[in-house]
């Protein structure tokens, strides 16, 4: 299944033929200028070229051509990366969503968590993109245990893999277990601690960890301040924060002393481990063999396998699915079947589905009497979410209780009943899943047209679909064509250094995607509010004193610049790069017209020249071509 084609098919497709149906009336199809600056944008975030232009205008079949290479750009990368974020529910997760995951505190306080967030969330992204370049079917990715990792993301999982966290929220501690009475030491004053020894359980130093900058380290309790060492038990919430920068819970000279963010220096984390990602196998050990070592940084930066005892494949079994969609131990898995099979087939249990299983393992004997308001979908929700009720404990960890490990369950959803006996059967079932090549493409015609696609009439039901450009649409579009480097400040990878700017903070409440608990379509804010045209205005403003007549910015060494000095020049680039329109489209010598008389009449009011040309970016800027998905 190629994504673009699917892609194309929603963009380009207006209208269906049925042989039962009265034909629609006549469809006038949009000229080259519009479609093919539709596909680039949403495809690359950059308006077309008049070459481009002309080639589909001469011939329509260049544009899958045109498809081919501009798959090829780095851009396409980047958008199609955050439309796998989203169609695969990755996101609409922060720091405080893995309290669930990681009881009782989460990932703890280290100045370097959100960098692993951001992580968690791209990671299968960024999986599918690389199963993509390998020529891999799109359903390799409900089944895949090859993930995009980096080592801080491998840490992560082989972390959480040496802590279990039954149903009844009880923890077991492998590492703690192993070394009973070891005391783990955080130190500066005795000078750099090779990591071989601190990892060398023979060693001296074992376990002596050196932070620089301990000392600087300030609690709201003085008498906490100044510790060097500062030491603590053997725990392995506690070692896996400390690699992140926080200074775990330890004795004071008086008190004891809460956990507490560390200075700069402090993580043993690098930024480099956030940024190496490569395909990692996630399997589960061998007879005999011993599990990925959490702690074991070094390893973990050339390891391209990491062995846990966790069953992880597919999207649906990432830490950023199971964050986003937690259960417990009233909904017993049932929450995060249901948003699986959505993200499969784009359907769900509602009610309506008129599939009846023979037998229902699972089933919960509250909704076991058929006739019931909730018969109906228990009977297909409780037997299919059995395997993941056998296979993981509310927490997400193995699970472990005799009774739910005996029973698998049955997969039965939209005329699908089939056995399971493993979470690999599960997997399986969700790829060949008949809704899955329909499902996909609802999902791409939400994303570029912000509407569903109707399989035999698009364009008479829908009409002409004209949206807003959400965040993630518009955050592209300023990069790509203005030469940004993450002008919104979506990537803390770029950006965990530096205060929040004024366009990272109205960015912040532009709508962007989503997806609610049950909803089989996306959350897609679509009208052009008040807010939404306030919003705009102020990020064009923004960016119009960088670009025009602009000081030299070293975090945006690539972004262009145009000169009050010629406006005519200047004036022909916002019609081509902002407003996307070449200069074969009917439209671009009207809106040229309109952009140099708006500099005219800015100049007369007193303006300044740069004022002038400023303000003639923000008028292209807010053009609908700009800021709006569909024209």
């Amino acid at each position: 299944m190629r994504l673009i084609s699917l892609a194309l098919l929603a963009v380009t497709t207006t209208a269906c033929g049925n042989d039962s149906a009265p034909p629609p009336p006549p469809v006038v199809a949009d000229p080259p200028s519009i479609y093919v600056a539709k596909v680039k944008n949403i495809l690359v975030g950059l308006a077309p070229s008049d070459a481009e232009i002309a080639a589909v205008t001469a011939d329509p079949t260049a544009l899958g051509g045109l498809v081919d290479g501009w798959m090829t750009l780095p851009e396409y990368q980047q958008k199609m990366m955050v439309f796998f974020e989203l169609a695969f529910q990755q996101t609409q997760i922060s720091e405080a969503d893995f309290v669930d995951l990681v009881p009782p505190r989460g990932l703890g306080v280290g100045r370097s968590v959100p960098l692993l967030v951001q992580n968690v969330r791209e990671s299968f992204a960024r999986t599918v993109l690389e199963l993509e370049a390998e020529g891999r079917p799109l359903t390799d990715a409900f089944s895949t245990d090859r993930l995009m990792m980096t080592p801080a993301l491998m840490e992560l999982y082989a972390f959480m893999d040496t802590r279990h966290v039954d149903d009844a929220a009880a923890i077991t501690d492998a590492f703690q277990k192993a070394n009973p009475g070891l005391k783990i030491t955080l130190e500066t004053a005795q000078g750099p601690i090779p990591i071989a020894q601190t990892l060398d359980p023979t060693n001296a130093n074992y376990m002596h960890w050196y932070a620089p900058g301990l000392p600087a380290t300030t609690y709201n309790d003085p008498t906490c301040n100044g510790m060097d060492p500062i030491v603590f038990g053997s725990n392995a919430l506690f070692l896996h924060a400390l690699l992140y920068g926080e200074i775990p819970p330890h004795p004071g000279t008086t008190n004891p002393c809460p956990q507490h963010v560390g200075v700069v220096g402090t993580a043993q984390v690098t930024d480099a481990d956030f940024t190496a990602w490569k395909m990692v196998t996630v399997r589960q050990p061998a007879a005999g063999e011993a599990r990925t070592t959490f702690y074991d940084l070094p390893s973990l930066r050339t390891a391209t396998e990491l062995v846990v005892g966790t069953r992880h494949l597919g999207f649906f079994s990432t830490p950023a699915f199971f964050a986003n969609w937690p259960t417990n131990q009233s909904n017993q898995m049932r929450v995060t079947l249901n948003q699986a099979l959505i993200v499969s087939t784009g359907a769900a249990i509602d009610g309506t589905d008129s599939t009846s299983p023979s037998t229902t393992p699972g089933l919960d004997a509250t909704h076991a009497a058929p006739g019931t308001a909730c018969f109906t979908c228990h009977q297909l929700l409780d037997p299919t979410r059995s395997i993941l009720s056998s296979t993981y404990s509310w927490f997400y960890y193995p699970q472990s209780d005799t009774t739910l490990l005996a029973q698998p369950g049955l997969f039965a959803f939209q005329s699908v009943i089939a056995p399971m006996q493993t979470i690999d059967d599960f997997a399986h079932q969700l790829a060949s899943h008949p809704l899955v090549p329909a499902g996909w493409v609802q999902k791409l015609c939400y994303y570029v047209n912000s509407a569903p696609c109707d399989p035999t009439a698009t364009g008479d039901k829908n009409g002409e679909v004209i949206a807003v450009s959400r965040r993630d649409h518009l955050c592209a579009a300023l990069n790509n064509r203005l030469g940004f480097v993450d002008i919104c400040q979506l990537d803390i990878t770029y950006q965990s250094s530096r205060m929040p700017s004024t366009i990272a903070q109205i960015v912040s409440g532009l709508p962007s995607d989503g997806y609610g608990r049950g909803a089989t379509i996306p959350v897609l804010p679509n009208q052009p509010t008040l807010f939404y045209r306030a919003g705009l205005e102020n990020i064009c403003e923004a960016v119009a004193t960088m670009v025009v007549d602009g000081k030299a910015n070293p975090n945006q060494p690539g972004a262009k610049q145009w000169s009050s000095s010629q406006p005519d020049a200047a004036i022909a680039d916002f019609v081509a790069i902002i407003m996307a329109m070449s200069s074969s489209d009917a439209r671009a010598a009207p809106a040229t017209t309109v952009l140099k008389s708006h500099f005219t009449a800015a100049v007369a009011t007193g303006a300044s020249p740069t004022d002038s040309l400023r303000s003639t970016f923000i008028a292209a800027c807010l053009a609908p071509s700009f800021i709006g998905i569909g024209m």
